[in-house]
């Protein structure tokens, strides 16, 4: 009965290893016994004698599959020196060609696979790659939004250094006003004083020369008079020598 739960071709290959498998453990028994040393003689006594237990042998990996398989109808034939190929001899071409055709499934269906993970792989390769350039475009914005604010701020700073030296020189200014202001002041006191000075000794002056003016005033009116008088005199004297 065929397996369908089985994929193409198992079901044979499955019926094929069987028989082989049952067909290489009645092989590999009869050969065992047949060419074993002491073989004639066993059997020999074994004629002539009373059976003797034999001892249990511990199977091969292939002969226990052998001895779990389920068992056959199917001819058994001596195993010959000839008989020690590869197990594919034993097994026919339908079995051959069906095992082929079950790998040739199976690496199907795991290229099939492999396929399909390597079709996510990419599909997630590109959306990792697509968010690698997404994040990329966001640092070289984020890079030139900060090269502009850079630039911004090196604006800034040139205004408040060019914003501190005006106010540096203004204070230097102002300290120059408030000197010259202070320089101003002590000139016009200087002057003021000097004016004042000037004045008072103009006021003596004029004061002295009032005097002096008086006395010239007094002397001229002495002198005129003593020039008039002797002027009369003299008049009077010529007068008198004219007559």
């Amino acid at each position: 009965m065929v397996d369908s739960s089985l994929p193409y071709g198992q079901e044979k290959l499955a019926a094929e290893k069987k028989k082989g498998a049952a067909k290489r453990a009645s092989s590999i028994a009869f050969n065992n016994e047949q060419h074993q040393p002491g073989a004639a003689q066993r059997e020999q006594d074994d004629q002539t004698s009373s059976p003797i237990k034999k001892r249990k042998r511990t199977p091969s990996r292939k002969v226990a599959e052998s001895m779990n398989a389920p068992p056959t109808t199917a001819p058994v034939a001596p195993m010959t020196a000839s008989s020690h190929d590869s197990e594919d001899q034993d097994i026919p071409r339908e079995g051959r060609l069906g095992g082929l055709m079950a790998q040739l499934n199976a690496a199907y269906q795991t290229v099939q696979t492999e396929q399909q993970e390597a079709i996510i792989l990419v599909r997630n390769l590109k959306r990792e790659n697509k968010e690698l350039e997404d994040k990329v475009e966001a640092l070289e914005r984020g890079a030139k939004d900060t090269e502009k604010t850079m630039i911004n701020i090196a604006d800034l700073q040139q205004a408040v250094n060019e914003r501190d030296e005006a106010l540096a020189k203004l204070e230097s200014d102002n300290e120059e006003i408030h000197k010259a202001k202070a320089k101003m002041k002590d000139d016009h006191d200087e002057a003021m004083g000097k004016m004042k000075s000037d004045y008072e000794d103009t006021m003596e002056e004029m004061k002295k020369a009032q005097s002096d003016l008086a006395a010239i005033r007094v002397t001229l009116k002495s002198f005129v008079g003593w020039f008039a008088g002797s002027t009369a005199e003299a008049i009077e004297r010529i007068t008198k020598m004219l007559a």
